[in-house]
């Protein structure tokens, strides 16, 4: 599937957007498209302060489509263009619904790999202060696993947060006395004075005795329920979740490179996640009020530097797949045993 969005200047807004479910008709409609969206909004291509392309993973000749359409146009138009992870923009659809609701532990992006294998990546989400909306950090690298491992996968990783959410509280090295009430709340309280409240998420029976015994039990048998979301398209993944995950039916559409990335926290410097909008609204902000008397900088047109087209590079996980391609491009009539 092909999509291409156009976004206001103020980047909160979709102006016209278009969809095309054809896999195999990219390099002919992709521009067509986005003439044909521009046209709708009244807008003239000279109108567009930036441009921001999937970068995949996904499938080869696909990626390749988008990423020479995008490259061509910011060249052409002198503006600056961005790639961004589909498995990003899947994330970050999962993550604007969840920063509303039940915020998730851990949101997977998944996007069908074919030959029974899926493209993953793993977002954790962040302890953020007081009055500030959730995050989410890419934890790794985006990977490729078989379609029927990638639950095992996440049992560990559920584990690994499982783990990692027990924190051992220091007490004063004291007698400490346990007391009980009808709330099931647990108070404790140490010689030196000082009283501890807790209120456990309890896993064991709830019948148990309101006795100290029953009382250490319980908080020996307490566990922390790490919740995963699993985000991608519908019908994806057929196996029953376990009852700490959730599968998001969602589909990628090119909106998604940009809304919603803000929740997200993407490893290094490069313009994306929570990096992104404030760049691109300083490169916006460039273009319509430039200074009386200076020349801006054409860094960022620079090879090498973010958003010059040389910088948006093709993710690809499975090195094999490509290198097959590109033996092809160079020489198409090639075939095994030298026979032609």
């Amino acid at each position: 599937m092909c999509t291409v969005a156009l976004i206001a200047s103020d980047l909160g807004k979709v102006i016209s957007q278009r969809k095309l479910v054809d896999n195999h008709s990219h390099a002919r409609s992709l521009l067509p498209q986005i003439d044909e969206m521009l046209r709708e909004a009244n807008r003239s291509p000279d109108a567009l302060g930036g441009i921001v392309v999937g970068i995949g993973p996904g499938t080869f000749t696909g990626v390749r489509v988008t990423l020479a359409a995008a490259r061509a146009l910011a060249l052409s138009l002198a503006i600056p263009v961005l790639g961004i992870s589909t498995l990003a923009g899947l994330a970050a659809k999962a993550a604007a619904v969840r920063q509303r609701g039940e915020e998730a532990t851990l949101i997977v992006p998944v996007i069908d790999a074919k030959r029974g294998q899926v493209f993953y990546g793993l977002y954790e989400r962040q302890k953020m202060k007081r009055g500030l909306p959730p995050c989410w950090l890419r934890r790794s690298p985006f990977s490729v696993c078989d379609r029927g491992d990638l639950f095992a996968l996440l049992e560990k990783e559920v584990s690994k947060l499982r783990a990692s959410m027990v924190a051992p509280v220091a007490l004063p090295k004291t007698t400490v006395h346990l007391e009980t009430n009808s709330q099931s709340e647990t108070s404790i309280t140490v010689d030196a004075g000082e009283e501890y409240s807790l209120a456990p998420n309890y896993i064991a029976n709830p019948s148990l005795d309101d006795t100290t015994d029953g009382v250490e039990r319980r908080l020996n048998s307490w566990e922390p329920s790490p919740f995963v979301v699993v985000v991608g398209e519908e019908d994806l993944l057929k196996k029953p979740f376990a009852h700490n995950m959730q599968f998001f039916a969602a589909e990628m559409c090119a909106e998604t490179l940009f809304l919603g990335q803000e929740y997200l926290v993407e490893p290094g410097l490069y313009p994306e996640g929570d990096r992104l909008k404030p760049w691109l609204l300083e490169q916006i902000t460039r273009k319509l009020t430039p200074s009386p008397g200076v020349i801006e900088s054409t860094n960022t047109l620079m090879p090498g530097f973010p958003g010059s087209p040389e910088s948006v590079k093709p993710i690809y996980l499975r090195d094999p797949d490509a290198n097959t391609h590109i033996t092809k491009m160079r020489d198409p009539w090639a075939t095994k045993g030298g026979e032609t």
